[in-house]
């Protein structure tokens, strides 16, 4: 099928006044037009799974009223705009599965009504601004799958304390701080214990260290943990350890140690996927049955211990 561009599709429509533009899932290519920049009313911009490329354009910036901005999977290159900060009245930022290159400008954290923020699946490097404090609505962050360094800052958890209203669609998945396949060093920072409203906590595929925090099992929204492929140390899973809401419990390829409690399935009644494997655990096997006796769901991975 051929494709066309936004171009031609916009001369169509240049006499509304737009709240919403939704060309999702489409075959669109080429740049965005310029005269969609001259907008006074729209809220919405929603072009995610087309074949659009180049930069970013910075004019994006004089359309103040823009509150989502949803361009997942393009081919969108080069790097984020600085005066995208100007949006003040943006709320969802999604720019997963592009080609974007170079740093998060610090600009973006002066956009304080964000909500939803999805920058993953890009080329992305350097650390994360500790001006991400500033962001106190956020709360959904995804920055896998880019080359983001450096330790997990403490205030990264400034959000994730709010439960959105679900007034919309962009607000059903709220609850992900997801930092996956990076290179991200250090310990998980005990300020990890505010993200209170946290459903999904994903940290695997990093060069992460130290023990796994206790604070962790203050969350008690917490479904899914993945911290698998780091380089932890301690106990799989520490005294006291109770989540009751957790469904999935990822920590293979670590280097955790000593036995798994005996209560574990009183501390997360709810597990339905555990995977230990590589790990250097200890115990016999009658202790490790006992475990998980009050867990009757999918068979745990405890391979390579």
């Amino acid at each position: 099928m051929a494709t066309i561009s936004l171009g031609d599709y916009l001369v169509i429509w240049e006499s509304f006044s737009w709240l919403r533009w939704n060309c999702q899932k489409n075959k669109f290519s080429g740049k965005i037009p310029d005269q969609l920049w001259e907008s006074k009313t729209l809220m919405e911009i929603l072009l995610s799974n087309n074949l659009l490329a180049g930069q970013l354009p910075a004019a994006l910036a004089k359309v103040l009223t823009l509150q989502r901005l949803q361009w997942d999977n393009n081919f969108f290159e080069g790097t984020i705009p600085s005066n995208i900060g100007e949006l003040k009245n943006l709320t969802n930022l999604s720019l997963h599965g592009n080609q974007l290159t170079g740093e998060i400008p610090l600009e973006l954290f002066n956009c304080k009504k964000l909500v939803s923020l999805d920058l993953g699946a890009n080329r992305l490097m350097g650390s994360i601004p500790k001006s991400i404090s500033q962001l106190k609505l956020l709360d959904n962050l995804v920055l896998s799958n880019n080359r983001f360094s450096g330790p997990i800052p403490e205030e990264i958890c400034s959000g994730f304390q709010k439960v959105p209203l679900p007034d919309s669609e962009f607000t059903q998945h709220y609850g992900m701080l997801d930092l996956s396949y990076n290179e991200f060093v250090g310990s998980i920072p005990a300020t990890i214990k505010q993200c209170i409203v946290v459903t999904e906590l994903l940290l695997r595929g990093n060069k992460v260290t130290g023990v796994i925090p206790h604070d962790i099992s203050d969350l008690a929204n917490l479904t899914l943990l993945d911290l698998s492929f780091n380089a932890l140390t301690g106990p799989a899973v520490p005294k006291f350890f109770a989540l009751r809401n957790l469904q999935g419990l990822i920590l293979s390829h670590n280097q955790l140690t000593g036995a798994i409690p005996v209560d574990l399935g009183l501390l997360m009644p709810n597990l339905a996927k555990l995977d230990l494997a590589n790990n250097w655990l200890t115990g016999s096997l009658a202790h490790w049955l006992t475990a998980f006796i009050h867990i009757q769901h999918e068979e745990p991975d405890l391979s390579r211990h």
